[in-house]
Formats: structure tokens, C-alpha cells, sequence
């Protein structure tokens, strides 16, 4: 399902059916679920990297690229670990 209109509408059929609050517990519980299904754990910290991201930029309301943010943060990451 790499077509971006199909996620879409998966997206707002995820949210139509999910409760008006979900706790915390509940939602590490949905998150986990779907991180196992898709056999993606090994991925874990690139995806809570590109949450983390995206988090901060919709509560700043930035529009920035996030893949191109990704990659300027990794850049600079290893530019650290390449100079130490």
C-alpha cells in the first residue's frame, strides 16, 4: 500500500473507528501490535526517530520535509562519530 491516497484513506478509517481518548497503555499496545505485524522491530529506532520528528514539527507547525530533516540529522550524526 505505497500509494499515498490509499493511506490516506486507511488513515481515516483507523481514526473513524478509534475511541474519542485512549490512554497511554492503549496506545503502546496498538503501536506494538503494528510495529510485530509488519515485522518491523528491528526498524524500531529509525521509526521512533521519524515519529519523534514529525511530532515536533506538527506541534510547531513547521512544514519542512521530514525525510530531509532525517537525513540532515543522521548527516550530523556522523559527521560526530566520524570526527571522535
Amino acid at each position: 500500500m505505497s500509494d499515498n491516497r490509499n493511506l490516506q484513506k486507511l488513515v481515516r478509517k483507523i481514526i473513524n473507528v478509534m475511541p474519542d481518548e485512549i490512554s497511554d497503555d492503549e496506545l503502546v499496545c496498538i503501536i506494538l501490535n503494528l510495529v510485530m505485524l509488519y515485522s518491523q522491530h528491528e526498524n524500531w529506532p529509525k521509526i521512533q526517530s521519524d515519529v519523534g520528528i514529525n511530532i515536533v514539527m506538527e506541534v510547531m507547525g513547521k512544514k519542512k520535509d521530514v525525510r530531509r530533516a532525517v537525513q540532515d540529522a543522521d548527516d550530523f550524526l556522523g559527521r560526530i562519530v566520524n570526527d571522535v
